[in-house]
């Protein structure tokens, strides 16, 4: 098709993640994650790049590093492999401008109206 399908989810533990389905609610790195809403951005968008990145996140007991967590970030980049150390790219997709926009996207004329 012409546009793709993104979810937003949200894990209390390890923040938001969007994917590339039309529902959210799953079982994602040992974690359970709620859906929180849906977007479609066309497949040709020409707006601002954005990226979903998995990072590391230390865990301390006090003043010692216990384990690794990660917590999902967002940027408005090409790749989020620049968003620091072990940090790895997820998906990326770009805005919607207004002129990215046709009739075909749904919006209504001023003829319509």
């Amino acid at each position: 098709g012409s546009r793709e399908l993104f979810c937003i989810a949200h894990n209390a533990n390890a923040g938001d993640v969007i994917l590339q389905r039309s529902n959210c609610t799953s079982k994602m790195g040992g974690l359970s994650w709620h859906h929180v809403d849906t977007f479609i951005v066309p497949r040709d968008a020409l707006g601002r790049p954005w990226c979903l990145g998995r990072c590391p996140t230390p865990a301390y007991n006090g003043s010692n590093a216990t384990a690794v967590l990660f917590r999902f970030r967002t940027a408005p980049h090409n790749s989020c492999t620049q968003l620091g150390p072990g940090c790895q790219h997820m998906l990326s997709f770009r805005e919607v401008r207004l002129e990215d926009m046709t009739e075909e996207h749904g919006l209504l004329t001023v003829d319509s109206v």
